[in-house]
């Protein structure tokens, strides 16, 4: 059965606490949470209390919130992913201390008979979550630990999701965001990314926006390159996921003594490659039937040399495709 507990009760040491960082203006710590089985004795004054009956794990703190009217919500997670010995979680102990100070039980709750039993490892349960809601008074400013191992719960996520989003300031962030202590910095994130998706489709050149940042953040990554700023001498390589796929082409100086060499732009990771050259006249040329062949035995990784028909024409357009060194 889901487990129920009656309101917890601030103790004596947790009232001073409160009294303390009022005074102080120190800032109000909670530090952790703890589920034990222990029985309320009869008559049992829990305002006394210095500790839960009988611990028996810690939960770890996903989220911290001052919810206003001298409410706080601390939110911890139960997992028996690491227990041996199932238990009824029947006590919830707060921990809290002021900034600098010892750690004290600061609010209390058992709910003897009406909690589900946890089993142990062997049994599998989805993580339960619980709500501690408590008193903080007139304190301002107060904080939960939260290790930086700790989980992420469905819930923050979704919480963290449905928060305001007006706010893109980082100081704003950084002291505010609930999640900013788990390290993930989903609120950041989120409102990073919104406001730079806003911005995008405000943008006059939305569609070069998004190429410039695929090609950035994406293309670069699976090693593809490409330069096409030189008309004689462009290229791309599609990387790595691409089989290291070479495409690239321009053209070749005027020849010399019945030969003209095409330098590329980036060399081939072998002669393997294929080359088309086309040989290039000019409409008054007066001789018409020019030609242009590869020479193989002058190819090489990064040039190939080609033979002309005549001896000072025709230069060439060429295109070659190939493979790089991957």
């Amino acid at each position: 059965m889901a487990s129920q507990y009656p309101k917890n009760v601030v103790t004596k040491k947790g009232l001073a606490l409160i009294s303390e960082c009022i005074a102080t203006n120190k800032q109000l710590v909670f530090t952790k949470v703890i589920v034990g089985d222990g029985d309320l004795p009869p008559n049992q004054d829990v305002s006394t209390m210095l500790n839960a009956i009988s611990p028996k794990m810690e939960l770890p703190i996903t989220k911290a919130q001052n919810e206003g009217n001298g409410q706080f919500l601390v939110r911890a997670t139960i997992s028996n992913s690491k227990l041996d010995i199932g238990f009824f979680p029947k006590e919830v102990a707060l921990f809290a201390k002021a900034e600098g100070g010892t750690e004290i039980l600061y609010a209390y709750t058992n709910g003897g008979d009406k909690v589900g039993f946890v089993p142990d490892k062997s049994i599998p349960i989805e993580s339960e979550i619980y709500n501690v809601r408590t008193i903080i008074g007139a304190v301002t400013n107060v904080k939960a630990e939260i290790k930086d191992e700790t989980f992420v719960t469905v819930l923050d996520l979704r919480e963290a999701f449905t928060d305001d989003t007006s706010s893109t300031d980082d100081a704003d962030i950084e002291s505010n965001s609930l999640l900013a202590s788990l390290g993930a910095r989903v609120s950041y994130v989120k409102k990073y990314v919104k406001k730079a998706i806003s911005d995008a489709f405000k943008s006059d050149d939305f569609d070069d926006n998004v190429i410039r940042a695929i090609g950035k953040k994406t293309f670069e990554g699976l090693g593809v390159q490409a330069r096409f700023s030189n008309a004689n001498s462009w290229f791309i390589c599609f990387g790595p996921l691409f089989f290291g796929l070479i495409i690239q082409g321009g053209t070749t100086p005027r020849p010399e003594n019945n030969a003209a060499i095409a330098n590329f732009g980036i060399t081939f990771g072998n002669t393997d490659y294929i080359v088309i050259p086309v040989g290039v006249i000019d409409a008054n040329d007066s001789k018409w039937s020019l030609t242009v062949n590869v020479l193989k035995d002058y190819k090489s990784a990064n040039s190939c040399m080609f033979r002309t028909s005549d001896s000072i024409a025709p230069a060439c357009y060429y295109l070659a495709a190939g493979r790089s060194n991957i």
